[in-house]
């Protein structure tokens, strides 16, 4: 089952290409006490280290702010060394080269499986 995983200005619970990957200059804002520190912090304990991001396609929508990009993402476990992947979709909401709405879905079973859990 796909869920979603980021909701809004790129505050969410994994890894992602991020705008840059996507060719847009930065993301809108954060939500409340969220930092970029914190997200470094995160991504730190995470176990899982994500060191692969590829675009795999990039689909324009009737609104032409928004933009639905397919990517897959590849790391390995810290602790094993043993290297995954997963595929996601991000929908994208763009405004003045800036991204102003990220929703990301995710196939949270599998990458739970993958990671052991």
């Amino acid at each position: 089952m796909l869920r979603p995983a980021y909701d809004s200005t790129g505050r969410g619970t994994s890894g992602g290409c991020g705008a840059a990957a996507l060719g847009v200059a930065h993301c809108g804002g954060r939500r409340g006490s969220q930092s970029v520190e914190d997200d470094r912090q995160r991504a730190l304990e995470m176990p899982i280290r994500i060191d692969e991001c590829a675009i795999e396609a990039v689909h324009e929508t009737a609104d032409p702010e928004v933009i639905v990009v397919e990517y897959r993402l590849g790391g390995v476990k810290i602790a094993t060394g043993e290297r995954g992947a997963t595929d996601l979709i991000a929908v994208l909401r763009v405004r003045d080269g800036k991204v102003v709405h990220w929703r990301e879905y995710q196939d949270t079973l599998a990458i739970a499986q993958a990671l052991g859990a």
